[in-house]
C-alpha cells in the first residue's frame, strides 16, 4: 500500500509567537548597534542604487542587441565618450553582450 505525501496544504500553520515588549534584559530584547543600523542603512542605499541601475542597463542591451540583430551583426566596434576604443560582442543563441575596452590596433 502507497504512504501519502504530507504536502504544505497537510500541514498546520502555527501562529507566530508575539513579541513580548514588557519583558527587558540581555537576550531578551533585540540588540541595537548605531553603527551596524548606519552600515545597514548605507548599504540598502547603494543596494537600491545599484537595482536601479540595472533596470536601466537591462532596457539599454535590449536597444543595442534589437539594433545589432537589425542590423545583422554579432561584433561591433566603436569609439567610446572618453575616446577609447571598444568592441561590443553578442554571442549566438542568447542575449549575452559584452563591451570591452580594446587597445590601439595600430601599436599591437
Amino acid at each position: 500500500m502507497l504512504k501519502k505525501i504530507k504536502t504544505e496544504e497537510d500541514v498546520p500553520v502555527k501562529a507566530k509567537q508575539p513579541d513580548l515588549p514588557e519583558m527587558k534584559g540581555p537576550g531578551i530584547e533585540k540588540p541595537s548597534f548605531p553603527d551596524i543600523d548606519a552600515a545597514a542603512e548605507d548599504f540598502a542605499d547603494f543596494h537600491q542604487r545599484r537595482k536601479d541601475l540595472k533596470a536601466g542597463e537591462d532596457e539599454a542591451v535590449e536597444r543595442l542587441v534589437a539594433a545589432m540583430t537589425d542590423h545583422e551583426l554579432f561584433v561591433y566596434e566603436f569609439e567610446g565618450r572618453k575616446h577609447v576604443s571598444k568592441i561590443i560582442t553578442m554571442k549566438k543563441g542568447k542575449i549575452t553582450v559584452a563591451v570591452k575596452e580594446i587597445g590601439d590596433r595600430e601599436h599591437e
